[in-house]
């Protein structure tokens, strides 16, 4: 086993490095903070041999920020940790500062030492009171220095000292750093942190004094992502909202309002923020705490929508957000009076007046915390001060400790104080003077080896009586007519009750009374409705059947429960005349109901005496239309039906919860059209389903494999959700046309009055189908050859609302912000290329948007939630469609050209010459063409046909001294001279003179005699890398910053005269340094010889100051460099 990769001995939990083992067996892995076990595991390794192991989620779960409210500076004793892995026995140490950096570039170590734990601007405008706290992490002994500056002086002091190893969180509030300058209001201040040999190594974090910015300021802090505390003053708009849903019950035929929801919500707006202030404040929103400072307090909160969006365009931006109270409850803390108070003025020496009402019982309670402020003064002294909650719990506590002395206590004391104070406890005993103490019912136990107790790891037996208070149970015991077991129980009132399967007695039972019960048989089915009767008589009238009922059983007198529109059913089924009829209560009396005979079921009997009615359903009184029917008979029995609504001769869609066997599929089936709830009553574990919501399940919660669905939760960990998301819709159309800014490789069909300039693009445009501002470059990152350096680019495009989208693309830069219909987002960039994806379900209108300070490339927009490698939209031309263009003037000539031939005279737009043979051209081997649009159209060409004639022309077109590789001369023409004069031949022979305003010869030169001239470029301007002839030299030009040039000065052989070498610059902003001598520069230098001689000249720029070194390249050129060397 070996360890390849582990965490820096100091890290930040979001970037802990994973550990990478190299093993070929498996490891046992065990991770402790301190010495409490986090994980314990062991790891098989994969086929490369290896076992990666990530604990950045284990160990920042184990880290977190306190908020103190102290005026002082404390420690974050939370907010870093020792950790150890142990591996197979072998133990790595290191400690985790809960803290995260995007991308982050340096080590740990440095960047702790050089920053403070926060992303706010250096430069920071507080209130005298709004709470700002800074903290750091001090990975040496180091000091935090503070430095005030006033109108008419500064100073600066030592605010805090910091031990090494810990995160220090500092109190930077104006009012506490005024108690620090003893008084002095300073008009701003800076904070920074010094090593033990005052080198300051974090930056300057500013602090700059003003006023509110509004009434509606308010002080909002939040645990950032570096882990420390920041606070933003969001000065905008706020509005609360009151929402209240009101739970509503019918009872009794009367409506009761039994709970009201209530949520406050509070929207607020930060007001308008700088640049930097909007960057920084992404940070807050998925901040895991956020508070906000009421007056005197603070107060957790919990965002519950937020609107960030940052136009860098619009500037100042603004951000919204709505949130709520964490403890919100419906109640109210209003401060109350008797009567208005009058003002009671007290005054304090040297601080001012202030107003009290005269009762402190009208004034509102704040909650303590550690650090209240209490007003305090020495009753030897004029001078008020202050004090905190802290500092007094402390004095009394120390107070409480003296007056309690040695005797154990204030008010009472203790005989035995000294025995108490050699009392300890270890492992389970209880020691004096580190002894164990001697218990009597220790000594007790060993009578249990003696048999003095009943054993009940082993049957035993006892000859005494033994007494069972509560009862005594016998196997495994449960109540009732199908349970098991046996027991004897004594009640509240001392009774027993035995009850078993089998009693046998031998000789005499004796029973004071005696009650036999028996399980019942009900057959077929068993109503339970709000009615019933048996009838005992039956009389027939015009329009019903009057059914009598007897009113007494002989104990009791019963009651009519029938109503009128009753629906009274009698159904039998195992009798020889079986009977049904389902009818209409139309009457009722003390002791009969009057059953219709038009309004009833199809196929309604008879009612006879004896039978059995039950009202079933009721046409209008919703309490009467309920039922629950248990049946043993028929082919789903057993079962269980409960019915609600019941208020017609139909039970269908009737039922709310059905308990019933399924002869189909062999099963026992329930269920529920309805709300419910399956769990413990206190709520520990449930199942819980309702109509609106759904399912909801508190506990362990056991998933197979072949599950599906996973895509719907909302909640899932990021990971688990990208991987459910493959499973879903994987796109591959890009809806976007010309994503890569290439166009459509299409020439532009031109009015006759089109004017073009020098930046007018000609052939395929680049920005074909976007709108907005753009620049498009050659990019060999991109998988189509260019990216775009934007502004803003808008397309229009038609989506499906509700439909989901990915959005892909590479960007580098600052920030990009993307929306496409009402979905948008703001991504942070890095200076490299990095691919992003987006995805959202389509709503709104058809515009994609991109806009920020980024380049951008491979943009795509597809159908789906996976994104694919970058494609051009099926409607965009392929780069082949340029060949086709080579072509057009084949076209072109074939249609709209002709042919005349007068005499020896012939009138045609292009002659193609070549072998031709049978009727056919076997091959094009010359072109004669008059088609022109441009001098770099094709005249003539030979050796290859006019595809090949348009290639050569368009390699030479900007670069006459082009250089093609073997593989481009295979596709260029032999010879080809275009309309402009341009000739491009392999060879040139000429018999005569050549006459030329230059040229440019990359090899070697034979001649007779030869004469050489200063090379310039066409504005008579020495070019980069020229060779000059030295009498042309000319003024030496300044560069640009970031530029250098090179220039080669010759002086021919054959030259005898004698030669002045003067070397100057254009302006006194050009120095010369002869052979690259900085210190000895000049403005100008020169010099007389003869004799062929050489210079290399070397442009740079340094210090806003263009240097030209001159360098000799011979001895004799030297010998006349050195005549110009000042002595």
């Amino acid at each position: 086993m070996n360890i390849i990769q582990q965490p820096d001995a100091l890290s930040l939990s979001r970037n802990l490095k994973t550990l990478v083992i190299g093993s070929s067996e498996p490891v046992s892995f065990e991770l402790k903070k301190g010495e409490d076990t986090l994980l314990s595991q062991r790891y098989e390794p994969g086929d490369n041999q290896r076992i990666e192991i990530d604990l950045r989620e284990i160990i920042h779960a184990q880290l977190s920020c306190d908020l103190k409210e102290s005026g002082e500076s404390y420690e974050q004793t939370n907010l870093a940790a020792d950790f150890t892995a142990i591996i197979d026995g072998s133990r790595i140490s290191f400690r985790v500062v809960k803290a995260g950096v995007d991308r982050l570039a340096d080590t740990p170590t440095n960047f702790l030492k050089q920053n403070f734990l926060t992303w706010q601007p250096n430069v920071k405008r507080v209130t005298y009171s709004s709470p700002e706290f800074l903290t750091y992490y001090a990975v040496e002994d180091s000091t935090v220095k503070l430095k005030a500056v006033f109108t008419d002086s500064n100073e600066t002091i030592t605010f805090s000292v910091l031990e090494s190893g810990k995160a220090w969180t500092m109190n930077l509030q104006y009012a506490n750093v005024v108690k620090s300058l003893n008084g002095r209001f300073p008009a701003y201040y800076d904070v920074w942190v010094e090593n033990a040999s005052g080198q300051r190594m974090t930056y300057i974090q500013r602090y700059q004094a003003e006023t509110a910015k509004s009434i509606h300021e308010d002080w909002v802090l939040f645990e950032n992502s570096l882990g420390g505390i920041d606070t933003f003053r969001a000065y905008g708009t706020e509005s609360i909202n009151n929402q209240h849903t009101h739970n509503i019950a019918e009872l009794d035929e009367e409506y009761v309002e039994y709970r009201v929801d209530t949520e406050r919500l509070h929207t607020k707006n930060t007001g308008y923020l700088t640049p930097e202030e909007s960057r920084w404040l992404v940070d807050f929103f998925p901040a895991g705490k956020k508070y906000i400072y009421l007056g005197d307090y603070l107060r957790s909160i919990v965002v519950t929508e937020s609107e960030v969006q940052r136009d860098n365009k619009l500037v100042p931006t603004s951000y919204s957000f709505t949130y709520k109270y964490a403890d919100d409850r419906p109640l109210l803390n209003l401060p109350r009076t008797d009567e208005p108070a009058d003002m009671l003025e007290i005054e304090i020496p040297e601080v001012g007046n202030f107003t009290i009402p005269p009762r402190l019982a009208e004034v509102p309670r704040l909650p303590l915390s550690e650090g209240d402020l209490f007003p305090v003064q020495n009753p030897y002294s004029e001078t008020w001060s202050t004090t905190t909650t802290g500092a007094l719990a402390s004095v009394i506590g120390q107070i409480l400790s003296a007056t309690a002395g040695t005797g154990g206590g204030i008010g009472h004391s203790h005989a035995n104080i000294d025995l108490l104070n050699k009392l300890s406890y270890t492992l389970g005993y209880l020691l004096v003077n580190s002894e164990k103490i001697k218990a009597g019912y220790a000594d007790e136990a060993g009578k249990v080896k003696d048999g003095v107790y009943i054993r009940k790891d082993q049957p035993d037996q006892t000859e005494y009586l033994v007494k069972f208070l509560s009862g005594i149970e016998f196997g495994q015991f449960v109540s009732g007519l199908l349970g098991t077991g046996g027991a004897v129980q004594i009640d509240d009132d001392g009774c027993s009750h035995a009850e078993f399967d089998y009693l046998t007695i031998r000789k005499v039972a004796l029973f004071i009374e005696l009650i036999i019960q028996e399980a019942k048989h009900v057959g077929g089915m068993l109503i339970v409705s709000p009615s019933g009767m048996t009838i005992s008589k039956v009389e027939e009238t015009d329009t019903a059947y009057r059914c009598y009922f007897e009113r007494t059983d002989g104990d009791r007198t019963l009651q009519n429960q029938f109503t009128v529109g009753t629906q009274a059913r009698r159904q039998t089924f195992n009798l020889i005349n079986q009977a049904y009829y389902w009818r209409l209560v139309t009457e009722v009396g003390d002791d009969y109901v009057d059953l219709s005979k038009t309004d009833c079921d199809t196929g309604s009997t008879v009612p006879q005496e004896g039978d059995e009615l039950v009202g079933l359903g009721h046409r209008t009184d919703k309490t009467r239309q309920s039922a629950i029917i248990i049946s043993a008979f028929g082919t789903d029995s057993p079962s269980i039906k409960y019915y609600q609504g019941i208020d017609s001769y139909n039970l269908v869609d009737k039922a709310v919860k059905m308990d019933y066997y399924d002869p189909v599929s062999g099963r026992f089936k329930s269920v529920t059209y309805g709300d419910t709830y399956v769990g413990a009553k206190d709520g520990s574990t449930y199942m819980k389903y309702d109509q609106e919501n759904g399912v909801e399940v508190k506990g362990v919660l056991h998933i197979e494999n072949g599950s599906t669905g996973a895509g719907n939760i909302k909640d899932l960990p990021e990971e688990v959700q990208k991987a459910a998301e493959f499973a879903v819709k994987v796109g591959g159309v890009n809806l976007l046309l010309n994503s890569g800014f290439t166009g459509n490789y299409e020439t532009e069909e031109l009015e006759a009055d089109t004017m073009l300039e020098e930046g007018s693009e000609l052939y395929s445009k680049a920005l074909l189908h976007w709108s907005g501002m753009a620049t498009v470059q050659e990019d060999a990152e991109a998988a189509s050859g260019r990216s775009a350096v934007i502004g803003s680019l808008s397309q229009s495009i038609n989506l499906i609302p509700d439909e989901t989208y990915v959005i892909s693309y590479k960007a580098k830069g600052e920030e990009l912000a993307v929306s496409c219909g009402d979905y948008n987002v703001a991504q942070s960039l890095t200076s490299e290329y990095v691919r992003y994806t987006h995805r959202f379900t389509f709503t709104g209108t058809g515009v994609f948007l991109v806009s920020g300070t980024a380049t951008v490339c491979d943009l795509q927009l597809e159908r789906g939630t996976i994104a694919t490698d970058w494609s051009q939209s099926p409607q965009d031309n392929d780069k082949s469609m340029s060949e086709f263009q080579t072509l057009k003037y084949l076209a072109d000539a074939i249609k709209n050209g002709s042919v005349d031939i007068l005499g020896g005279l012939i009138l045609a737009n292009v002659i193609q010459l070549g072998n031709y043979k049978d009727g056919v051209l076997q091959k094009v081997t010359a072109i004669l063409s008059g088609i022109y649009n441009d001098d770099d159209d094709v005249a003539f060409a030979s050796g290859g046909d006019m595809e090949k004639a348009i290639y050569t022309v368009m390699k030479y077109k900007d670069n006459p001294s082009y250089q093609p590789t073997e593989e481009e001369l295979l596709h260029m023409a032999k010879a080809v001279i275009t309309h402009g004069g341009r000739s491009i031949f392999n060879d040139v022979i000429i018999r005569g003179y050549v006459y030329a305003i230059g040229g440019r010869f990359l090899g070697d030169i034979e001649a007779k005699t030869l004469q050489l001239g200063i090379t310039t470029n066409e504005d008579e301007e020495t070019c980069d890398g020229a060779c000059v002839y030295f009498s042309n030299l000319g003024l030496l030009p300044e560069l640009q910053e970031g530029r250098c040039r090179e220039i080669k000065l010759i002086v021919p052989l054959v030259t005898r005269l004698l030669v002045t070498y003067r070397f100057k610059g254009e302006n006194d902003n050009v120095k010369i340094a002869i052979n690259g001598n900085y210190l000895d520069r000049g403005t100008e230098f020169t010099a007389s010889g003869s004799g062929g001689s050489a210079f290399l000249l070397m442009g740079t720029t340094y210090n806003n100051e263009t240097i030209w070194s001159v360098f000799s390249l011979n001895d004799t050129a030297k010998e006349i460099l050195n005549t110009m060397l000042p002595e």
